[in-house]
């Protein structure tokens, strides 16, 4: 992975005065979170165990995000659609280095692709099993995998159902 210039400016570590190089900055922590997310295949953050991790504190320049200044940044990812919370309490937030549509274009183009439509999955072979080995969306957060269905169901291409021991889903 390959760092922006920002992450060895100290100044980046804390939360800016002025608005417009607040707002900068925090343009700058979404891409980076984003990216390493992407990088790194990160798809959940909990926020009581993210300080002093990258890509939240630099040791070369023994640097850190404060809870405060994390918690800012975490707020700015949800509010741009980068990130939703995946509890109540705000602490752990399920990251959208793609979007739950950008995922749903994915399994829909492999569902076409291998000619899986009027076809019945389980979410547990979209996520760990053998057909879906090799795409990009095979080990994704479930949740995740929830979010991008419920996207093909709201087209129209897919439908979500529940079964005792799992749910699954019918490609339309």
């Amino acid at each position: 992975f390959s760092w922006p210039w920002q992450y060895s400016f100290p100044p980046f570590y804390t939360i800016q005065p002025n608005e417009d190089t607040r707002k900068k900055q925090l343009d700058a922590w979404s891409e980076l979170i984003c990216a390493y997310g992407q990088h790194n295949r990160i798809f959940r953050i909990d926020a009581q165990h993210a300080l002093g991790k990258a890509p939240f504190a630099n040791a070369d320049i023994d640097r850190k995000l404060t809870q405060e200044a994390l918690q800012v940044v975490l707020d700015d990812l949800v509010r741009r659609g980068r990130a939703v919370w995946a509890n109540k309490e705000k602490t752990v937030l399920l990251l959208l280095w793609r979007t739950a549509q950008e995922w749903a274009g994915l399994i829909w183009k492999w569902v076409d692709d291998t000619g899986l439509r009027g076809s019945v999955c389980t979410l547990f072979e979209l996520l760990e099993g053998d057909t879906a080995v090799g795409t990009d969306f095979h080990g994704i957060d479930p949740d995740l995998l929830r979010m991008a269905l419920e996207h093909l169901q709201a087209a129209g291409k897919a439908s979500l159902f529940s079964v005792d021991d799992g749910a699954g889903v019918k490609f339309l």
